[in-house]
């Protein structure tokens, strides 16, 4: 099962300029790496934080082989 979760804050704010990103105008770098030691440190080991075109995302599996 595939989950994405949109949402807008003003703590992630990037501190690369636009040019530094990996797309104009997605953002999420700072935010995904923040959120995977958030998780790691509650037992939920992700993937290091990685990008498309349409922006950034970590991976997990459950204990369930999901």
């Amino acid at each position: 099962m595939k989950m994405c979760v949109n949402f807008k804050s003003d703590l992630f704010k990037p501190f690369l300029p636009e040019e530094s990103q990996v797309n104009p105008g997605r953002y999420g770098a700072e935010l995904t790496y923040w959120l995977s030691r958030k998780l790691s440190e509650k037992g939920i080991i992700t993937s290091y934080p990685e990008y498309e075109d349409w922006g950034w995302f970590i991976e997990f599996t459950t204990e369930e082989g999901d």
